[in-house]
């Protein structure tokens, strides 16, 4: 298999994760769901895509939350 081949496996597996992290996350505060998502790797830019926050806001969470 060629990267070209693994192209629809990886947007399909990136779907999956985003699609669990929203799951995990939907009954907690914001400052806790930006915890955790941190915590799992998530960058900004992907946090804020997720919770529909910009990432400004998901970079102040973060800095809130490291004070």
């Amino acid at each position: 298999m060629d990267k070209k081949d693994l192209e629809p496996i990886v947007k399909r597996l990136d779907a999956l994760i985003k699609l669990v992290a929203i799951g995990a996350t939907k009954d907690i505060t914001l400052k806790e769901q930006v915890k955790m998502l941190d915590g799992l790797g998530f960058k900004p830019s992907e946090i804020s895509e997720l919770l529909g926050k910009t990432p400004n806001h998901i970079r102040v969470t973060l800095h809130e939350i490291r004070k």
